[in-house]
């Protein structure tokens, strides 16, 4: 037995003591049978406590239904010809549809995804039956600026108890939020269920090729969405967007605060940076997926 065998039981028993608020315990896994954020919870635990299936009888679990991504609908030729912009090179791989790696969610029977293309989808947890589908076409904007090009990772839940709203952002960089009962825009969301999020970010541009996209899921804490992007790795000038994060507010979409990730002048960290080239220097992003403390 190796020394992580060891110490992880204690570990885990030393948190089991530990007295928790109800607000703490939402950071320990989707304990209600519900699958609310990409990571489960807002401490993107990525645990669930449900236990009617395990080891015993995994093999005998079936296929119950079967959904195909949205995205098959798509000619890629076709699109190209109806949207010139797709044809305009960027430092990516060939182009391709088929990258779905959306994690779903699932709150209330219904599983919510988003596609390779950016397009949102509601289904029926039991049935498999689509609900809803929304296409904020990301693509008539061109190819995003990442090297996976086409891809994206998920979207976001919130719900006051009286309203729901599914979130994401898209390869074009823009925010969108939809009602999450019937994939309508949210009209009272920015400027009819988007909030442009290249808008405020120093170099970023949507003229193609791309240089700012959001590849991964928001996050939702309390009423903020915070969302971050991707700007290539693969710079090909100096002069490339930063990487700030921002949190906007879920009702109305407007921002509520930036967080500067490449500081500006008189914040905490700008001087350790050589003279003009916190003004020009970009990247620092948050690409990937984000935790939070409620």
């Amino acid at each position: 037995m190796n020394k992580q065998h060891i110490i992880m039981p204690i570990i885990t028993l030393a948190l089991a003591m530990l007295p928790l608020s109800n607000d703490a315990r939402a950071q320990f896994g989707a304990n209600d049978g519900q699958w609310r954020s990409y990571g489960a919870d807002s401490g993107s635990t990525k645990y669930s406590s449900l236990s009617q299936v395990d080891a015993s009888n995994f093999r005998d679990l079936e296929i119950a239904w079967r959904w195909k991504s949205i995205d098959g609908q798509f000619d890629l030729e076709k699109l190209k010809a109806d949207y010139p912009k797709l044809n305009i090179a960027n430092d990516v791989e060939p182009v391709t549809i088929d990258r779905m790696k959306g994690a779903p969610l699932m709150i209330d029977g219904i599983v919510y995804v988003l596609t390779a293309m950016y397009q949102g989808a509601a289904i029926d947890a039991v049935t498999g039956e689509t609900l809803w589908t929304y296409d904020p076409k990301a693509y008539a904007s061109g190819i995003p600026t990442t090297r996976l090009a086409f891809s994206s990772r998920g979207l976001a839940y919130w719900s006051d108890g009286e309203e729901a709203r599914a979130v994401w952002g898209t390869g074009d960089g823009n925010l969108i939020s939809v009602d999450a009962r019937t994939g309508v825009p949210d009209e009272a969301f920015g400027n009819g269920g988007r909030v442009d999020l290249v808008a405020g970010i120093p170099r970023a541009s949507r003229e193609a090729p791309i240089n700012y996209s959001v590849t991964s899921a928001p996050i939702i804490v309390g009423d903020v969405v915070v969302v971050g992007s991707a700007v290539t790795d693969q710079p090909y000038k100096k002069e490339m967007p930063p990487g700030y994060v921002r949190g906007f507010d879920v009702r109305t979409g407007e921002l509520r605060w930036t967080f500067h990730t490449i500081p500006q002048r008189g914040e905490f960290g700008y001087d350790t940076w050589a003279p003009g080239t916190a003004e020009t220097a970009g990247n620092a992003n948050v690409w990937s997926l984000m935790s939070a403390d409620e």
